[in-house]
């Protein structure tokens, strides 16, 4: 490639960046590094967005996290979860009361195993 071509080489994106232009970036297109463009930020700006962001996990806690734990997918989990007595707030297991060990928790129940195959 060309020295001409783009993407520009390393040390004339830096002499650009520098204010001494070159082909590919030219002194009038340093938007980024010119301070001037920027307009100044509104008073009530920062507060729009806490308040915005404030509405929407509002939103999403109140709304559309219960919602979620209805669907055919979550719910399931959920009954099972409260059935074991498992409180899913805890942070650690150490946290929840002991439980005491189930082997058929990992295990399948037998009405479920699919047999296997005699040889023949």
């Amino acid at each position: 490639m060309s020295r001409r071509g783009w993407p520009p080489l390393v040390p004339q994106a830096i002499a650009g960046a520098r204010g001494g232009g070159t082909e590919e970036m030219p002194r009038n297109c340093q938007g980024i590094m010119n301070d001037n463009t920027a307009t100044p930020p509104s008073p009530n700006g920062g507060r729009l967005r806490l308040l915005a962001a404030v509405v929407l996990l509002v939103v999403l806690w109140c709304v559309v996290l219960p919602w979620a734990g209805t669907t055919a997918y979550l719910k399931p989990m959920i009954d099972r979860n409260e059935r074991w007595g498992i409180n899913p707030t805890a942070l650690f297991y150490t946290d929840v009361e002991h439980m005491t060990y189930k082997d058929h928790l990992l295990r399948r129940p037998s009405e479920e195993a699919v047999p296997a195959k005699r040889p023949r």
